[in-house]
């Protein structure tokens, strides 16, 4: 056990004292918000390929705009699966 020694104070290093962690702001983005950038970014898509067509945009972003969408289309159409998958399963149950 360590005894105290007079005029000689013991703390820890600062490295290696736990800071509080700092909440991060929480975002409360509904569904219909969750939509919305959905459609947004397939619009966004869907206007780059335009535009890649009419030549006023270079064909890189042509095409990282198109994966994105499609990314994006992928996205939904999975969650969409699952929420029918769910909706399903739910009105098997017996009540």
């Amino acid at each position: 056990m360590v005894t105290a020694v007079s005029g000689v104070s013991i703390s820890p290093a600062p490295a290696l004292v736990a800071k509080p962690a700092e909440a991060a702001p929480v975002e409360h983005n509904g569904f219909a918000e969750m939509l919305q950038r959905f459609s947004n970014t397939l619009q966004a898509g869907e206007s780059a390929a335009i535009s890649g067509i009419k030549g006023e945009v270079p064909m890189q972003q042509v095409v990282e705009k198109v994966l994105e969408a499609e990314r994006t289309l992928t996205t939904a159409v999975s969650i969409r699966d699952k929420i029918v998958s769910a909706y399903l399963e739910m009105t098997r149950m017996q009540i």
